[in-house]
């Protein structure tokens, strides 16, 4: 699938995960080697965990971080580390932070938000704001951090259960235009149709 994408022009995202127990720290370290060999050179980069926020401590995180920074940079030294996609909600600052405090942010190199709606991007939903003040969550908490890293949207939609087709595609073309308004957001990719 990586090959095939990746000759249509298409760059991969690839999310390292875990099923069932959490593995330790080394053990995950050999899986993330692993993966980085194989897809060296073929990736834009590796997001560390899915919505992590909800089962782990942002301070927990940061030990799998850093081991997963340490070997896709031995592996794959050309693809970026992207960190757990979070939804994007005022909370997400506090997982970010004890990333930071843990001395882990370094290992960094875009932060990875899932900025869902079920509405239109310029309404306000779950009590984040608009789909802008959504992303601005995590762009203003590294621009108040030091800056210099990106912020990529790896997961982000309308279900079409909630508006019809037409409506879901005029907002998700409307949500790709918006992101560019933050100068932070370097890739923004549709996670699925979620019908």
């Amino acid at each position: 699938a990586v090959d095939l994408t990746n000759s249509k022009g298409v760059e991969n995202l690839i999310l390292l995960h875990y099923d069932g127990d959490r593995p330790s720290v080394d053990s995950w370290g050999d899986f993330v080697g692993s993966a980085a060999g194989r897809y060296a050179g073929r990736t834009a980069g590796y997001e560390i965990f899915n919505e992590a926020d909800n089962y782990i401590s942002g301070t927990d995180y940061a030990a799998y971080l850093s081991r997963s920074y340490e070997k896709i940079k031995a592996g794959d030294p050309g693809a970026k580390v992207i960190s757990s996609g979070l939804t994007a909600r005022s909370a997400a600052t506090s997982f970010w932070q004890e990333i930071y405090d843990a001395g882990a942010w370094d290992k960094v190199e875009a932060v990875g938000l899932h900025p869902y709606r079920d509405s239109a991007p310029e309404t306000v939903a779950f009590n984040t704001g608009d789909f802008i003040s959504s992303i601005n969550i995590a762009a203003n908490f590294v621009r108040s951090h030091g800056g210099g890293k990106k912020v990529w949207l790896t997961e982000f939609g309308v279900r079409s259960t909630v508006v019809d087709e037409s409506t879901q595609a005029n907002y998700i073309a409307r949500s790709y235009i918006m992101s560019r308004a933050v100068s932070e957001v370097e890739k923004a990719m549709m996670y699925r149709f979620r019908d």
